[in-house]
């Protein structure tokens, strides 16, 4: 594995989860960030005087602009990983494209529903050196219509 690039990953993905945070309370009145998570389960721990505690999971997709795809992982080094070990109430993708990063929230119910009615583009391996993951790929433009869009 290539500890550098996994360093800067690590360091970009933490990056990633503060400035979701921000962008999540600048568009949730009262929510209020109580812990951003280090394991498999969520990302983001937050409360909401209405609906108490709330978890995110934060994805970002650097390629999208290239693809016109979104990544799903479910799987890394044979093991069951994103979507199938996440227990976040909601899924944010965090899209770079057309030179800007947008960000676009769903119940992680619905997402799971979607990859159950194969709703996806298909599915994909990806392997190279420092990585062995299965994804699903859902097109940009479909997927963002199954999302809300957050404001940055």
């Amino acid at each position: 594995m290539n500890h550098n690039n996994f360093r800067e990953n690590l360091s970009r993905a933490n990056q990633g989860e503060r400035d979701v945070g921000r962008i999540l309370c600048n568009n949730i009145p009262n929510l209020v960030i109580l812990d951003y998570n280090r394991d498999n389960k969520y990302d983001i721990l937050t409360n909401h005087p209405i609906n108490g505690q709330v978890t995110f999971e934060i994805k970002e997709d650097i390629k999208c602009a290239q693809t016109g795809n979104v990544v799903v992982e479910y799987e890394s080094w044979g093991r069951p990983s994103g979507i199938m070990t996440t227990v976040a109430d909601y899924w944010v993708f965090r899209i770079h494209i057309n030179n800007t990063i947008e960000h676009y929230a769903i119940r992680t119910c619905k997402l799971k529903q979607l990859i159950a009615e194969n709703r996806y583009a298909r599915t994909f391996q990806m392997t190279t050196t420092d990585s062995s993951n299965k994804v699903y790929f859902f097109r940009y433009e479909y997927l963002k219509m199954e999302c809300f869009f957050l404001r940055g």
